[in-house]
């Protein structure tokens, strides 16, 4: 069920409260961008002139991003409001501290000219003097007089460049209002637009539950192969690093067989020094592991999904999805070693890397950096994002295992939104 625009403002209320509007300018803009990157998909599967499955999902997404965005554009207004009271704040302060500078120096300069155009002057006032520590405190006094006028001068120029700095600041910001509460219309004019479009389609797309059951159905059977190949892959990477496991064993202990119920091979390479390390550095880094792309959003996230407006649809991802640009760099998400690159039907290269007990899988790639065997390091660029063949975009499926056993990726990557 898709969230409400009230929900999902309280929440981004709890979320952006005490963020500058700098702050929330930059979550904005790379919202936008996301929002840029699904409308691009949007459009590329419109021009294949038939409803789909994508165009409902691409839609229920494009709404919530829009409403995400006007959720921060509020908050943004609210933050410029906010500073701009401080800025006038901040600019009365400056101009009261001008105005006491001023008169400070015109005080100080009126003691100076008293002084010079008196009889006396200040060396015959200094001679005059009584005793010799009056002389000295007639001394200090013309000279405090003169480091006082120019620290009131200096005082003077500082506020009143303050001052106008604050002026220019208080235009930008109000300049910067002006745009906002224009692309909030704009954003609150598209989701009206995009949600009739939605329930136009939706009603569209009920009417045929055989058309829909037909691309659930193909939809599946393109995860599947995915999902048997990279299994193969890892199966095959298991079972040699316990054949080299055994090998070891073997050589250290001729035939005997150890009274462990666990096999010679497994436990070898469980107690692997070099394994235990990696495993251990890898495992220490849960939900700080980098994005595999510098940009992009998370579009399908791990496991069984429920359809948000229709409910007799369910997917079941294995891994997670990200949308990113165009030949996107892919990116080892931890050091490690490739340790398998396959080709599969509908999502291009596939990579696997070993990180000792643990397997990164990098999936849909146009084109792959390295080959079998290579040593990698975090952040080594391993590839390009290929296309989803339905949207058009560029995608990246992505995958955490332990063993033989699937993880759920978002709780080993950071959270980049």
């Amino acid at each position: 069920m898709r969230v409400s625009s009230v929900c999902l403002l309280l929440f981004f209320c709890g979320i952006v409260f005490g963020q500058t509007s700098r702050q929330l300018k930059a979550k904005r803009e790379e919202l936008l961008q996301d929002i840029q990157l699904t409308g691009k998909a949007l459009a590329n599967v419109r021009s294949q002139e038939k409803q789909t499955l994508e165009e409902l999902l691409l839609l229920d997404e494009q709404v919530a991003g829009r409403e995400k965005a006007i959720a921060l554009i509020s908050q943004e207004l609210v933050a410029l409001d906010k500073e701009l009271g401080e800025l006038q704040t901040a600019a009365n302060q400056a101009n009261q501290s001008r105005i006491n500078a001023l008169n400070t120096y015109r005080r100080l300069a009126r003691y100076r000219l008293y002084y010079r155009l008196s009889d006396i002057s200040p060396v015959l006032f200094l001679l005059a003097s009584p005793h010799w520590n009056i002389a000295f405190q007639r001394m200090f006094l013309f000279d405090r007089l003169a480091l006082r006028s120019r620290e009131a001068a200096r005082t003077f120029h500082e506020e009143e460049a303050q001052i106008l700095r604050n002026s220019e600041e208080q235009k930008q910001r109000k300049t910067e209002l002006t745009d906002l509460l224009s692309l909030e219309s704009s954003q609150k004019k598209q989701i009206l637009l995009e949600s009739q479009e939605r329930n136009n389609l939706l009603r569209q797309l009920q009417k045929d539950q055989q058309s829909l059951q037909s691309q659930q159905e193909t939809m599946m059977r393109e995860r599947q192969k995915l999902e048997e190949a990279i299994a193969d892959l890892i199966r095959k990477e298991i079972a040699a690093e316990e054949a080299r496991a055994k090998a070891k064993v073997k050589a250290k202990e001729g035939k005997k067989k150890p009274a462990s119920s666990t096999t010679p091979a497994r436990k070898e390479l469980e107690e692997s020094p070099a394994s235990a390390v990696i495993s251990g550095d890898f495992a220490r880094n849960k939900g700080k592991l980098g994005w595999p792309v510098d940009r992009g959003v998370l579009v399908r996230p791990f496991g069984p999904q429920q359809h948000p407006s229709l409910p007799r649809v369910r997917t079941n991802n294995t891994g997670v999805d990200f949308r990113t640009e165009d030949a996107a760099q892919v990116k080892a998400v931890f050091a490690g070693e490739i340790s398998g690159i396959q080709w599969v039907p509908g999502y291009a290269n596939t990579m696997i890397i070993r990180h000792g007990q643990y397997y990164s899988v990098y999936s849909n790639m146009a084109t792959v950096v390295g080959k079998k065997g290579d040593r990698v390091a975090a952040g080594t660029v391993v590839g390009t994002a290929a296309q989803n063949p339905v949207s058009g975009t560029a995608e990246i499926h992505f995958e955490i295992w332990k063993g033989k056993n699937r993880e759920n990726p978002s709780h080993w990557l950071k959270k980049n939104k």
